[in-house]
């Protein structure tokens, strides 16, 4: 019961000093600032302070559904408020004698207090000072741009008292006065808007994938948020890439690349698109960058070739590393047993015509089917891919199968 009462208390103090003055949402590169950005993301008028702050709204609707309705009296809360990583969070002191929070719909939400005071200090340098003897407050979810977002208006009544305050460094006991209001009636409008979205349009989850795999992104972006990069990478629990760069494409608006699959073993893996966006800010304010993912699961199945030793007994031994020669057109390589290949129609493979001591010797390329019955045999060690080779290659239903490499030990004539 008393952890309860903890979680209702920290949830609550989150709740309200969100909703009076949202500075536990900046970081603390924000908060040196925010006299430089009072022409852009902060607007303070004389009795009203309007404020755009980038985060994701969905991670405050996890903490207000904790609390459907929720009232107390005579609460007072002191403490460290969370912070974004590589920051310190505020001190904050709080009191009021009485509030109410209640849920009027899925994506609304109001708050009432009584006999309000909060005091806010930001490692030093800033101060806040809010008093109010009524709080009204109304939470609301919404799609602004394309984008999630969450605005919220609190209206601060009978007596309001706000003060910021900043420290001129490097005199820290010199401050000086930012903003000071006293009067009847102040408003509070905060959006707080999802800066940057990325989505993967292609391919679609659990797509079975071969050959050259197009990828295509769509990137969202809120007011103020300049797109730097978008990049790909796969992960797979055999493998994986470093992260490659995505062209932005102008006629369809989407970010695209191209994977050759087939540089990789068959599997499922998972295909990662990372968007990195810089925050447009006035000259002198640092800059401020956003990054954000989506990822979706894939399965590769691509033709792949296998070496295999056919013992006097009829055991079948696979080969690891036996060197294969590929030519496609002027394109000439070569690749070590098993891997996997885009079987290009006039492409051929040659196989050595002798593995380990000359004594065994290749017998023949061979294609099986699901229930291991042979559908395609060629005796050279050449084998040049037609389409009628090309069509064997796969299953008929996007599935790929493997092309086998067969050595055999001759037995010597009987005496």
């Amino acid at each position: 019961m008393k952890r309860n009462r903890i979680l209702a208390v920290y949830s609550l103090c989150t709740l309200i000093v969100l909703s009076i003055i949202s500075l536990q949402a900046l970081p603390a590169a924000s908060i040196m600032s925010i006299y430089a950005k009072q022409s852009g993301d902060v607007k303070l008028g004389e009795s009203s302070l309007n404020l755009t702050i980038y985060g994701d709204p969905e991670s405050a609707r996890q903490v207000f559904e904790v609390f459907r309705y929720f009232t107390t009296q005579n609460l007072q809360w002191r403490g460290t408020f969370p912070a974004p990583p590589g920051s310190v969070g505020p001190d904050i002191s709080l009191d009021l004698s009485y509030v109410e929070f209640e849920k009027l719909n899925p994506d609304k939400y109001g708050l009432t207090a009584n006999d309000l005071d909060i005091q806010l200090s930001a490692e030093n340098m800033l101060n806040v000072h809010v008093v109010a003897g009524l709080v009204n407050a109304e939470i609301r979810f919404l799609t602004k741009n394309e984008l999630p977002a969450l605005n919220l208006t609190a209206v601060l009544e009978e007596n309001v008292e706000i003060s910021f305050f900043l420290t001129i460094l490097p005199l820290p006991n010199l401050q000086q006065a930012l903003y000071s209001f006293k009067g009847d009636r102040f408003v509070i409008s905060v959006l707080v808007i999802k800066p940057l979205e990325v989505t993967i349009l292609r391919p679609n989850e659990g797509d079975l994938v071969s050959d050259t795999v197009p990828i295509q992104a769509g990137v969202k972006g809120a007011t103020g948020i300049r797109v730097d990069k978008v990049l790909w990478r796969i992960e797979g629990d055999r493998w994986g890439w470093d992260w490659q760069q995505m062209t932005y494409n102008e006629m369809n608006g989407l970010w695209e690349a191209r994977w050759d699959s087939w540089n990789a073993p068959n599997g499922k893996c998972r295909l990662i698109v990372r968007a990195e966006a810089i925050e447009e800010k006035p000259p002198g304010s640092g800059e401020f960058r956003h990054a954000v993912e989506d990822a979706i699961n894939v399965e590769v199945s691509n033709p792949s070739v296998g070496a295999y030793f056919i013992k006097p007994d009829g055991w079948k031994e696979q080969i690891f590393g036996l060197n294969i020669k590929c030519d496609h057109g002027t394109q000439h390589w070569s690749m070590g047993t098993p891997f996997s290949f885009w079987p290009w129609i006039g492409m051929s493979l040659t196989a050595p015509e002798y593995w380990w001591d000359g004594q065994i010797r290749f017998k023949c390329w061979r294609i099986n089917d699901e229930s291991g019955n042979t559908i395609f045999e060629s005796g050279g060690p050449t084998l040049m891919i037609d389409e009628d080779i090309f069509g064997k290659l796969f299953d008929g239903g996007g599935r790929a199968r493997q092309l086998e490499c067969i050595y055999e030990q001759p037995q010597p004539p009987p005496q």
